[in-house]
């Protein structure tokens, strides 16, 4: 019979390398907030800020330069398919100008991490559209380019 290290908590189990992994994202959250990001990490969330405001100002070519080519998603918009390629979101940035379009966005509860040349950033994206708010959890994974210098 296997036995597993279990904490508990509030009357839950939880296994213990679930919670050391919930207390080290706490203070990577913790850290990031403060500002001690690394150099690594402040391009990603950098880039994660570029590629929302071309998706809110509507900027097809700026999306198209940072997303790749081949990148997949899951997303509400495609009902919970995935999704590869950007033709599908091309129809979007298609749409007539008409559509009404977010005001303002807000990220929060970032959490990014860098491995080499691949990066993943996790947030909170708080839309706020008139009166209305919205809030999408969004998870995008980054790889560094042939450059060295830019993440797509």
């Amino acid at each position: 019979m296997l036995r597993r290290l279990v904490h508990v908590s509030a009357g839950l189990a939880r296994p213990k390398a679930s919670l050391i992994f919930a207390q080290r994202n706490v203070v990577h959250r913790q850290r990031l907030q403060a500002g001690f990001a690394t150099a690594a990490e402040n391009d990603i969330i950098a880039a994660t800020k570029d590629l929302l405001g071309a998706i809110k100002t509507g900027h097809w070519v700026r999306y198209a330069e940072l997303v790749s080519s081949d990148s997949s998603c899951i997303e509400p918009e495609s009902a919970g398919q995935i999704v590869t390629g950007l033709e599908f979101h091309k129809h979007y940035f298609d749409l007539p100008s008409g559509t009404p379009e977010p005001t303002n966005f807000t990220l929060s509860d970032i959490h990014c991490e860098v491995k080499g040349s691949m990066g993943y950033i996790t947030y909170n994206r708080v839309i706020q559209s008139g009166v209305r708010s919205f809030v999408s959890q969004e998870t995008r994974i980054w790889a560094k380019e042939s450059d060295g210098k830019t993440w797509k």
